[in-house]
């Protein structure tokens, strides 16, 4: 990646007819974010649980030759590769019988060198409980964060070193409030440095299992 994102704000703030208006704060980027509708709600709250994605841009393109010109939901930029994601089908704007530039046919899989991938929403579906699991780690760690100590980061890991229920945790650390070492944990689970693997299927609590990253599960 670049040192600075290829895109940084909001090329828009045009709200789709009849789409809930969610004014969310990313842990990520340490911005507040207003998103429209709830399909791009449930994708954002995917971007920000991927570890492997170090910047994000919410609507950072508005297409001139293609409808819906705002379709490019999000920018995404890992270490080493970037995409556009959209939820929308693009369909291409005839302008004189020419083909848009960037096109392939009728499918636009390439925006300015960058590769645009459509997201199947009925995803979201079958991971419906692990996308709330996680919109509970976003919520309180957007809330709580700035609470939290570099030396109580430090404790969660040395806490975790084999998997142990986040309520294990919540009792070694006892001089501390439960809410901060709670979200000291969520924080490494965004980062990537504590996984819980039982996000996909159950309900996020104090017997939820976590554990080192690198260790396995």
């Amino acid at each position: 990646m670049q040192a600075e994102p290829a895109y940084s704000r909001a090329a828009h703030a045009m709200r789709p007819y009849s789409t809930h208006r969610f004014d969310v704060y990313s842990p990520k980027l340490q911005r507040p974010i207003v998103l429209f509708g709830l399909d791009v709600l449930r994708l954002w709250i995917l971007i920000e649980s991927d570890p492997t994605v170090l910047e994000y841009c919410e609507r950072p393109i508005i297409l001139e030759n293609w409808k819906p010109k705002c379709g490019i939901d999000f920018w995404v930029g890992r270490l080493y590769s970037q995409e556009f994601l959209t939820l929308k089908e693009l369909v291409p704007i005839k302008q004189d019988n020419a083909k848009p530039v960037g096109t392939s046919l009728a499918k636009l899989d390439c925006l300015d060198d960058i590769p645009v991938r459509l997201i199947d929403t009925k995803e979201f579906d079958s991971r419906k409980l692990e996308l709330e699991n996680w919109g509970t780690i976003i919520r309180d760690v957007s809330a709580f964060s700035r609470y939290v100590s570099k030396q109580l980061l430090e404790s969660i890991l040395a806490a975790a070193h084999s998997p142990v229920q986040l309520s294990g945790i919540e009792e070694s650390l006892d001089s501390v409030d439960p809410i901060l070492v709670r979200v000291a944990a969520f924080t490494h689970m965004l980062r990537g440095t504590l996984i819980c693997k039982s996000l996909k299927n159950q309900r996020l609590s104090g017997t939820s299992v976590i554990g080192i990253a690198a260790n396995g599960l």
